[in-house]
């Protein structure tokens, strides 16, 4: 880690035929809000710049040829900036998560949590608590979310409302979301 650029890097599988991995950020031990993300690639070095201050729970997952992804590494704690943002994370979650399903569009509602809002965090996971399908922040403080063209399956949910240092509080309810297509 050096400044604001952190350098990870690791031992590939030797059991596991890897085709990319991916890497998970939180904000806590066992949570993906703050990133989670494909390499794309087999290498077994991952390079992020530039890294906003804070302290980041980072663990990785071998994305396998076979589609398949494995469990957790060990987690490894990385503070950027001498340590965690000097704000601190949004602590009330976004109350009541709901949806709305159009075909192969999808409609995200919420209400205000209160506080210091800035955005909100959408996590989507192939199982229950997982966001191994998607992760990412709207970039927005509006209410709802929409997303066309969502492939037929099933999708379990939630959100966390984000305030200016990026930091995500607690998850919304989790809603399992079934498409059609």
């Amino acid at each position: 880690m050096t400044g604001a650029t952190v350098v990870l890097q690791w031992t590939a599988p030797t059991a596991y035929p890897t085709a990319s991995y991916v890497l998970e950020a939180g904000s806590a031990s066992g949570l993906a809000d703050q990133a989670s993300l494909d390499t794309g690639s087999r290498l077994t070095t991952y390079t992020a710049s530039p890294v906003p201050p804070g302290r980041y729970f980072i663990r990785l997952r071998a994305h396998g040829i076979d589609g398949a992804t494995s469990a957790a590494s060990n987690e490894v704690i990385a503070n950027v900036g001498g340590g965690p943002p000097a704000c601190a994370a949004v602590t009330l979650p976004p109350p009541t998560l709901w949806f709305e399903v159009h075909g192969s569009t999808v409609i995200l509602n919420w209400r205000i949590p209160g506080g210091d809002v800035t955005s909100y965090a959408i996590e989507a996971g192939s199982f229950p608590g997982a966001a191994n399908l998607v992760n990412f922040d709207t970039q927005s403080s509006a209410t709802s979310y929409t997303a066309d063209g969502v492939a037929s399956g099933t999708y379990f949910v939630r959100l966390r409302a984000k305030n200016a240092c990026g930091a995500g509080g607690n998850p919304s309810n989790e809603v399992m979301i079934p498409v059609a297509g």
